[in-house]
């Protein structure tokens, strides 16, 4: 490890107030059997919790494999993202770079080694990812993510898809050719204002892809300090976020020459959908002019007016419904159906969801309890999930919907 030059692997870890969960990120690290030299570069964005304090007695015990950045002042919310990239990009030296954010930790201890040997010998591969379990910090439950139902290679048009719907791959399974993401990266993926979904793009489209279905790390999901809790409890970041990956997408479709504007142009329509029904009138947040006027569109489908006529046309009299959906977004479309005279059976999700028994005062049914009686339902889903939703229900026999929350092609 004394020569710089053999190092491998670089461990990227960004950290911001993980006090309680840090030591056990790097012990997960350290436990790693592995057969070359790899460094730890951590990035510690200004905690204030005793973190940094944590991390210094790592780096005394560890300083040939510990490396650190230490900000005197938060970065990330000044929505200054390039000290974070500049610590990834020039101070890791591996020939790969794999990646664990401050609050989550690797399970196996042969993740490491596994990655690298495939790496190796696969040298088309530019980037693989694996199984991780998603633990809820909040209630305690932990489930599989199972990103990709088996292990190979996937499409590019397949790892694009994939994170931007309900499946994930967990940032911790990431392990990639560092010198893929150097390379004429684009000013426009520095400004996403988060680093997990364009840094997989990135690398993904300089060589193949291979997951592994094998679980060897864990998510933090909803941690003290993280990301996806920030913006959870603020709106206005949350909207900033949803406008900057709205931008992200477009501008990265175009970097792309287009391969995949039909998958992003969904993801645009779900994200800002989403955002219509979570805040409120967020208009004056939101630039640039294309994503306001789509606002006002998915605000207009959300106070009903005229598909719920569409919908009344296409039913038998007096007949109810079933809802496809368990968001926010079926409780604004339950709403709107009641407030159009229509009456509401329930709610239904794809067989396999985690469910309750009850949402907005009525029962959760999953689709296949619902089959054979030629029901009719009102998809309330993201556009992004409305064809996978659909499909599902032509496999159970059910071909009565109405997917009223999709933007036609004129409003495009």
């Amino acid at each position: 490890m004394e020569d710089q030059k053999k190092v491998e692997v670089s461990v990227f870890v960004p950290v911001y107030n993980h006090r309680e969960y840090i030591a056990q990120t790097l012990d997960s690290i350290l436990m790693q059997k592995v057969t070359f030299p790899y460094e730890i570069v951590i990035h510690d964005d200004a905690s204030t919790d005793g973190t940094t304090e944590i991390i210094r007695e790592y780096e005394a015990r560890y300083p040939v494999i510990i490396r650190c950045m230490y900000q005197t002042e938060n970065q990330f919310s000044q929505g200054n993202l390039h000290p974070i990239w500049n610590c990834q990009l020039y101070m890791c030296r591996g020939k790969y770079c794999a990646m664990l954010e401050g609050d989550d930790y690797w399970s196996d201890p042969d993740k490491l080694q596994r990655q690298y040997d495939y790496m190796e010998s696969h040298p088309e591969c530019s980037l693989y990812m694996h199984n991780a379990w998603k633990l809820d910090v909040q209630t305690g439950s932990k489930v599989l993510l199972n990103t990709f139902s088996q292990s190979g290679y996937y499409s590019q048009r397949e790892q694009v898809l994939c994170g931007l719907g309900s499946k994930f791959p967990a940032t911790g399974s990431f392990f990639f050719v560092l010198e893929y993401l150097r390379k004429d990266l684009p000013e426009f993926v520095i400004e996403a204002g988060v680093g997990d979904y364009p840094i997989r793009q990135i690398v993904a489209n300089k060589g193949a892809v291979y997951y592994d279905e094998r679980p060897m790390s864990v998510y933090r999901y909803m941690t003290r300090g993280s990301f996806m809790k920030s913006i959870r409890d603020n709106m206005d970041k949350y909207v900033d976020y949803i406008v900057k990956m709205c931008v992200f997408y477009q501008r990265f479709s175009e970097y792309l020459d287009h391969k995949f504007d039909d998958i992003y142009s969904m993801k645009i329509d779900s994200d800002i959908l989403g955002m219509a029904a979570a805040t409120y009138d967020c208009r004056e947040q939101v630039e640039p002019a294309w994503l306001q006027n789509k606002l006002d569109i998915f605000y207009r489908m959300l106070s009903g007016g005229q598909w719920i006529e569409d919908v009344k046309k296409l039913l038998d009299r007096d007949e109810a419904v079933w809802i496809y959906g368990t968001s926010t977004l079926a409780a604004i479309c339950k709403q709107s159906l009641e407030q159009g005279n229509i009456p509401v059976k329930g709610f239904v999700v794809s067989d396999g969801y985690s469910k309750a028994d009850t949402f907005d005062g009525y029962m959760v049914r999953y689709v296949s309890e619902t089959k054979g009686n030629n029901d009719f339902y009102v998809i309330a889903a993201q556009p992004i999930n409305q064809e996978s939703i659909e499909r599902v229900l032509h496999t159970n026999g059910e071909a009565r919907y109405y997917s009223p929350y999709r933007l036609s092609k004129e409003e495009k």
